[in-house]
């Protein structure tokens, strides 16, 4: 987002800094992302330190804002390690991603019997975040028909 304000307000495009990122430029294939790897990543002159929070920290600050602790697209992070799985779910998660852009269909099975096992909240979703992941579409990951269930689960789990 840096990288795109930075781009629009350079309305001349007269900055040297940003010309690689211009069409035409040698850095212009992937822009915004060539942009932070230039600047933002580690070792570069704009980066700040991120200090993440932990995964008990983060649990209990969902539940005291009333929200539901779900893992997002394991299959992404921690890939089929089911002992992971159950550690992280021993700290309070509730629910998992089952459905997603992530997942291929072995891991879905995977983890749609994991929840049901462990009488957990099964999730869909897509990842969409819009321009920043244009092969994604909002919606486009398919429940597989158990939209209701997921819903049911919710409403227990809001009551």
């Amino acid at each position: 987002m840096i990288a795109e304000a930075a781009m629009k307000f350079d309305k001349n495009k007269e900055n040297n800094l940003l010309k690689p990122y211009y069409i035409g430029g040698s850095r212009s294939d992937n822009p915004y992302v060539n942009f932070y790897w230039d600047f933002c990543a580690q070792g570069k002159p704009a980066y700040v330190e991120v200090k993440f929070m932990s995964l008990c920290e983060a649990i209990k600050i969902i539940l005291n804002t009333g929200g539901i602790p779900i893992l997002a697209h394991p299959g992404n992070n921690i890939k089929e390690n089911i002992d992971l799985l159950e550690d992280i779910v021993s700290m309070g998660v509730e629910g998992i991603e089952v459905y997603s852009s992530y997942h291929n269909e072995k891991q879905t099975i995977i983890y749609e019997n994991f929840t049901r096992k462990n009488n957990l909240i099964m999730t869909c979703g897509s990842d969409f975040h819009g321009k920043n992941k244009p092969s994604i579409s909002i919606g486009s990951v398919d429940c597989m028909g158990n939209e209701e269930e997921i819903i049911k689960k919710l409403k227990e789990r809001i009551k």
